[in-house]
């Protein structure tokens, strides 16, 4: 995937809420106890994020940078704060060399960084779709994109649907409903060269049994790591009081409870995807 993917993402996005600015955002999201305008702001911030990875590339965890957004931002402004992250993550794969690797719980290439970028954008979307009482779903090219890059072991399907399963989001006939998921941050082209070398099974992953080096059994049944704190909360401007919107867990040592969408979060916590890509529990 790449930036163009995540263009028309973010397009997808401001297209199906753009005319709805005006509904009631503090509703919750779908299932998220997230409201929609927190979880439009929480899209933004990851996208923010992925693209400061990329940019400045570190190794062993995300920036302490977050994005923050004004409460008394309409739902209108923050959907031009998610365009003006989405334009940030879009330049950041355009122009980085495809052998650049920055660190989400281990190295990522641009392709996966756009990719996450993409879900993020395409599943909150549905999310918040949900909390308006609209009804809207991923479509099926870029959804069947992102199954390819970070579910290569996804079931076969419609890729929509198949990717509201894979995120815990909807059900498949035959299969029980997930609870925790991890997205592959490797490329298929990287997974396929750790097979070869014997370290990784034909279908690109771990051996039933082995532990990653983030602590995270993988194979059969997939635990997600404990989220971890935040390195930074909330940020008072000259402008006024800003709030942190959610977004992706840092790796600062302090570990806490993993995140549940349908536990309130601890002030001062930045809630936000745990192992891998975005490993999370769904209240049921």
């Amino acid at each position: 995937m790449d930036h163009e993917d995540v263009n028309d993402a973010v397009t997808a996005m401001l297209r199906m809420l753009g005319p709805r600015t005006t509904d009631d955002w503090t509703v919750r999201a779908g299932t998220l106890e997230w409201t929609c305008w927190q979880t439009a702001a929480h899209v933004g911030h990851d996208l923010l994020a992925y693209a400061g990875q990329l940019a400045a590339r570190p190794t062993d965890g995300y920036l302490p940078v977050d994005l923050t957004v004004r409460p008394s931002a309409s739902p209108a402004d923050v959907l031009q704060a998610v365009t003006a992250c989405g334009g940030l993550l879009s330049s950041a794969p355009a122009t980085a060399d495809p052998a650049v690797r920055a660190w989400h719980w281990g190295p990522c290439d641009p392709t996966g960084f756009a990719a996450m970028g993409v879900a993020e954008t395409l599943l909150h979307t549905y999310d918040i779709a949900r909390g308006l009482s609209v009804d809207w779903l991923p479509p099926a090219g870029p959804s069947a994109a992102v199954l390819d890059r970070l579910f290569p072991a996804a079931p076969p399907g419609d890729p929509t649907r198949v990717l509201l399963w894979c995120t815990g989001r909807g059900d498949l006939a035959g299969l029980p409903r997930r609870t925790s998921w991890c997205g592959r941050r490797r490329s298929r082209t990287e997974r396929r060269s750790r097979t070869e070398r014997g370290g990784r099974t034909e279908r690109g992953g771990r051996r039933p049994g082995v532990r990653s080096r983030a602590g995270v059994r993988s194979g059969a049944g997939v635990r997600s790591r404990p989220d971890v704190r935040s390195r930074a909360a909330g940020v008072r401007s000259q402008a006024g009081p800003t709030v942190a919107a959610p977004g992706p867990a840092r790796s600062t040592g302090a570990r806490r409870p993993r995140e549940t969408p349908g536990v309130a979060h601890a002030p001062g916590v930045t809630p936000g995807p745990m192992e891998c890509f975005a490993a999370f529990r769904t209240r049921h």
